[in-house]
């Protein structure tokens, strides 16, 4: 099993001269999101100051209720429907617009975690998330880490059973709410923020 990877922070030893009493240290996370905890230790002294910072993507909204099912969820994530407000109102735009031409409603499966960042489907943290691993068959989404984007399921739910969910007809009604397709091996919508 793999570990949440962790950030770095750069230089990792810091040396004053005389006179000085300020040195600035960057510190950079890793495509996860989480909570990471930072330790600042002054050699030759044992106390040390330790700051918790949260890694995640800001203004990231849950989908509410309406025409559609909410799929894909996994042991790993059991959370995984947010987006940015833009990608959540239209979303739902694109679920009401079929429901509306198929009388189905659409699953709305992977979009981004709660806190964003990267989207581990196997629990195999990095190995899973980054190009070009994340771009080959039985790896994870590349895509999923910013709120911007939609898997939909390739079948709705109608009153008769389930049917079909024609790719065509979903990229028009992409388009037509401000996202577009991208070809891959899932119906994948992708908008601009």
């Amino acid at each position: 099993m793999y570990g949440r990877p962790k950030g770095s922070i750069s230089p990792t030893n810091v040396s004053f001269s005389s006179g000085e009493t300020e040195k600035t240290a960057t510190y950079t996370s890793s495509e996860v999101s989480g909570t990471e905890e930072i330790e600042l230790k002054v050699q030759g002294t044992e106390k040390g100051i330790k700051k918790s910072i949260d890694v995640k993507v800001k203004g990231l909204y849950p989908m509410p209720g309406g025409n559609y099912r909410l799929t894909g969820q996994t042991t790993f994530h059991p959370v995984n429907h947010y987006g940015t407000y833009y990608t959540v109102v239209n979303t739902r735009l694109i679920a009401e617009d079929f429901y509306e031409q198929s009388k189905a409603t659409l699953g709305i499966n992977d979009m981004s975690l709660i806190w964003g960042g990267g989207f581990d489907i196997y629990g195999r943290w990095l190995e899973d998330i980054t190009s070009p691993k994340c771009r080959q068959k039985g790896y994870g989404h590349c895509s999923h880490r910013k709120g911007t984007s939609v898997d939909i399921d390739r079948s709705a739910l109608g009153p008769k059973g389930y049917i079909r969910v024609d790719k065509i007809q979903i990229k028009k009604i992409c388009e037509k709410n401000g996202g577009r397709l991208v070809e891959e091996a899932t119906i994948h919508c992708e908008f601009k923020r």
